[in-house]
């Protein structure tokens, strides 16, 4: 596959995700704001689903297509020392399964 059918590609499934969390979001915010949610509140609510929606949609792109890149985004989190033994284990890091005071070590 080209360049420029992957990237055309690629751009296609991103106004997916984008189209999907616009209309996810606003349903939530209107559906919201309906059942008595305050306006403010309502936003935020929506924002959050259209967020969500857009992330879910983009990473079961990733998995249906087989792109395994997805784990080479976070391997700043190996070199980084200054990160705690939580935050590692936000990012996926395999060597926090090693012992509370190795996977520092390990890395550093």
């Amino acid at each position: 596959m080209t360049s420029t059918s992957t990237a055309s590609i690629r751009a296609v499934w991103i106004g997916f995700a984008l189209l999907t969390g616009i209309l996810v979001g606003a349903a939530t915010g209107l559906l919201s704001h309906v059942g008595g949610v305050p306006a403010p509140l309502a936003v935020v609510a929506g924002g959050s689903a259209c967020g969500g929606a857009i992330c879910l949609v983009l990473y079961l792109v990733r998995y249906a297509t087989g792109d395994e890149d997805m784990r080479h985004t976070c391997s700043f989190a190996a070199r980084d020392t200054s990160l705690t033994n939580t935050s590692r284990r936000c990012l996926g890091d395999p060597g926090i399964l090693q012992g509370p005071n190795t996977a520092v070590s390990q890395h550093g």
